[in-house]
């Protein structure tokens, strides 16, 4: 064989292997996309900027930051694979609207969430919403802390108030409190958050009529309630009275206008002759608009705050027990002093990668 065809030879055989390889890591990198294309991750940052610590404060993020995800099959982890418990929000819609899942953060310190496709892991509902037709359509919600429940429609005529004290109507140093709800509807219900719309049709407001719609929202873990309340009707300018119900005596209270929040405690007896001490116990508000004035109005204490009609104003309500995770009246007004600052200052949230 000549020397020409022994390289002639040579050349077909490097070329036939380079072929071969270069066909392989064609293949391998084809594979690779793929891969990455069907296994959808993001990672999230999450930042505490803030002078108070954060304990399983809920993150919500929309689904719109996470296309392409499958919602049904979202699994979320800390930066160490530990699985976090997660719930997809629908917010009364029928397409999921965001994901929420609970984060604890030190003061300051910033943390990695990874949000990917997975099988979700089942956990216990912490929070659910119900409407009681055998207690007279009651709405009745409660969380792994403390319940809640509002007048219904058939509790009209034995009522005067709606229940929760919380926020009404005010002009003249008079509360147009509503006496129920007319309707309602559930827009999520568990397992770490459940929230809903009360629909008052016909509120009095001096010789006017108002329509209302109310959105209560309670998280895991928290003794507060979001509030956010909306009036339409034949007005423009409107006073609205957010605050707690003052019983037979001012024993405790706290906070006021330049704070941002009311806090009382007072003493609970059982119900019989022999006021047998049950502990203390403790209700708050926290303001998120503007109060331009806090006074007492027929036994409630009340911060006054200015409305415009159809707008939205967001407030927050919240009760707690002595017995139940608030040893001294300093406890409960801790609480409410640490939530009103991380209300004002935010988990800083982004999608890193």
């Amino acid at each position: 064989m000549s020397v020409n065809s022994i390289h002639t030879l040579l050349f077909k055989l490097d070329y036939k292997t380079f072929v071969m390889k270069s066909s392989l890591f064609l293949i391998l990198f084809l594979s690779s996309i793929l891969f990455s294309s069907c296994s959808k991750k993001a990672e999230i940052s999450v930042f505490n900027n803030s002078e108070v610590d954060r304990v399983n404060e809920m993150v919500e993020l929309c689904l719109c930051q996470l296309q392409n995800f499958d919602p049904t099959s979202i699994v979320v982890s800390d930066a160490d694979g530990k699985i976090i418990p997660s719930q997809i929000l629908y917010k009364g819609a029928v397409e999921p609207q965001a994901l929420l899942f609970p984060v604890t953060l030190k003061a300051g310190v910033q943390a990695i969430f990874i949000v990917k496709e997975g099988a979700p892991v089942k956990i216990t509902s912490k929070t659910n919403v119900r409407f009681l037709t055998e207690q007279k359509d009651d709405a009745f919600w409660k969380n792994d802390k403390i319940g809640f429940s509002i007048f219904g429609p058939a509790s009209a005529d034995k009522n005067s108030s709606n229940g929760i004290g919380g926020l009404c109507l005010y002009t003249k140093d008079s509360l147009w409190t509503a006496s129920r709800f007319d309707r309602y509807k559930i827009l999520d219900n568990g397992p770490l958050r459940s929230s809903f719309v009360l629909y008052y049709d016909s509120l009095h407001y001096g010789p006017k009529k108002l329509k209302a719609e109310l959105m209560i929202s309670l998280d895991a873990g928290s003794n507060f309630n979001e509030a956010v309340v909306m009036y339409t009707g034949d007005t423009t300018q409107i006073r609205l009275a957010a605050g707690i119900v003052l019983h037979d005596s001012i024993q405790s209270i706290v906070g006021g206008a330049a704070q941002g929040y009311l806090g009382y405690a007072e003493d609970v007896y059982t119900q019989d002759l022999k006021r047998v001490s049950s502990g203390r116990y403790y209700t708050g508000v926290i303001f998120h608009h503007p109060v331009v004035e806090k006074k007492q109005v027929k036994g409630h204490l009340v911060g006054i705050s200015k409305y415009k009609i159809g707008e939205e104003f967001r407030y927050y309500f919240g009760a707690g027990w002595s017995r139940h995770g608030f040893k001294k009246d300093l406890d409960w007004f801790r609480y409410l002093s640490d939530k009103q600052i991380a209300l004002q200052q935010p988990l800083k949230v982004k999608i890193v990668k």
